[in-house]
């Protein structure tokens, strides 16, 4: 084999483990510093999230990386929410919603996550 193919043969390689890689990235997972029930003018309640200051960058970072793809937020492993990300999140704060979702299920999701140590993680689908 040549000197020549041999090297595109490793640069489409590292290419591909790169992509790959990418794909297969463990989720991210966000501390959470509150969370609590909001509530919509149309009287429909939405999950307000507040994130820890790192959790806050890591977010912002993870939202500005993938812009127009989609995402699955987890609570405990359970899909929360499957989302298309449309802009950077900068501000640290979250509100979650479905027209599914009563009073109470806002209610208890916004206690898990307000329990010490709660994470939410998000992914990205590929």
């Amino acid at each position: 084999m040549s000197k020549h193919l041999m090297v595109n043969i490793k640069s489409i390689a590292g290419v591909y483990l790169l992509m790959t890689s990418a794909c297969l990235a463990d989720p991210l997972s966000i501390d959470i510093s509150s969370a609590w029930v909001a509530h919509e003018p149309s009287g429909q309640a939405v999950l307000a999230i507040e994130l820890t200051g790192a959790s806050r960058q890591a977010f912002q970072k993870f939202t500005e990386d993938h812009i127009g793809r989609a995402t699955l937020l987890r609570v405990d492993g359970q899909v929360l929410l499957r989302s298309v990300v449309r802009e950077p999140i900068t501000t640290g704060s979250l509100r979650i919603n479905d027209s599914n979702w009563t009073d109470e299920k806002v209610r208890v999701l916004a206690d898990r996550l307000s329990q010490p140590g709660a994470r939410l993680d998000v992914d990205g689908v590929d």
